[in-house]
């Protein structure tokens, strides 16, 4: 099995909770010895490409600007297709992304990579669906994000 990269899993050790739309679930896995939370949607969501999901990294120092810069590059550099759409904060939080779409298996896909920070460790979330239904969850994915919290 591969190692995971310095700083990832950071954040594991801690709890956290989001508030999921009805019949949503989560479902911890490990990937490449990397913690990763999927949030499940329903059938009828998932077949319009809705994924998500959630893991921690350390962010070594770094300021929230040099953090979000450096994801933007390893976005650009690791993922075929990237095309950049926007960076932004959401209220509350203290929560930034970056937005931008790839081609995956034929279709465009669009996410929104959410930076929370919490003591050093950014949790990242990362929604999307396909193009053409991104606008329609966008709202949604923003209030999952925003939903973020540590548990005692």
């Amino acid at each position: 099995m591969a190692s995971k990269a310095p700083g990832m899993n950071a954040g594991s050790e801690q709890s956290y909770a989001v508030d999921l739309p009805k019949d949503w679930t989560t479902r911890d896995t490990m990937m490449q010895s990397v913690k990763f939370t999927f949030i499940v949607p329903t059938e009828e969501d998932a077949v319009k490409g809705v994924s998500i999901n959630i893991l921690s990294e350390s962010m070594n120092g770094a300021s929230y600007d040099k953090y979000m810069e450096k994801s933007r590059k390893s976005l650009e550099a690791y993922i075929p297709g990237y095309k950049f759409l926007g960076r932004g904060t959401l209220p509350g939080n203290n929560i930034e992304w970056l937005h931008y779409s790839t081609t995956q298996n034929n279709f465009v896909w669009e996410a929104k990579v959410y930076a929370i920070q919490k003591n050093d460790i950014a949790y990242i979330m990362t929604a999307g669906a396909k193009e053409g239904e991104m606008a329609k969850y966008e709202a949604t994915f923003d209030r999952i994000a925003q939903s973020f919290r540590l548990k005692d």
